[in-house]
């Protein structure tokens, strides 16, 4: 009976731990939360990418000043990141993204609603592929990239 109850409780931690998948999108409206309004210039959106979905947001901040990164917002807890290739950060951030297909994150989220991983996927002007991202000691830390141009 005991190693019965040591079973089950194994199997219940394994599946009660699992890990949540999401897509976040890019945010076009002007509407946004105070939170959000606390981290970027309101006055100049041009230089900033909103990401989101129910659960988290993503700010990827180009303006030139001190608030220049990467921000995770989830149930009002915000993780300042740096750029994790910033060259191309800059790059996705100047050229930019048309459509929601063109350019969107996925985040993994453990049972605490913390970030696992991410990953960001683009398409833009001939030149698509994906970041997959690990959160590691406040970093964001590149695990795996593909970027391919095609032919025009």
């Amino acid at each position: 009976m005991k190693k019965i109850l040591i079973l089950l409780l194994a199997v219940s931690v394994l599946y009660g731990c699992k890990n949540e998948a999401i897509k976040l999108s890019i945010y076009k409206s002007s509407d946004l939360p105070q939170i959000i309004k606390n981290i970027v210039n309101t006055e100049n959106l041009s230089c900033v990418v909103i990401y989101h979905n129910e659960k988290v947001w993503i700010i990827e901040n180009n303006c030139s000043d001190s608030q220049e990164g990467i921000y995770t917002v989830i149930n009002d807890k915000v993780m300042k990141y740096g750029w994790y290739d910033k060259t191309f950060n800059k790059w996705a951030l100047t050229e930019g993204c048309k459509t929601n297909e063109d350019c969107f994150y996925n985040v993994t989220l453990n049972s605490n609603n913390k970030i696992e991983e991410l990953s960001y996927h683009f398409f833009i002007n001939l030149s698509e592929g994906f970041y997959k991202l690990k959160v590691n000691n406040g970093q964001l830390l590149i695990r795996e990239k593909s970027i391919s141009d095609q032919p025009s």
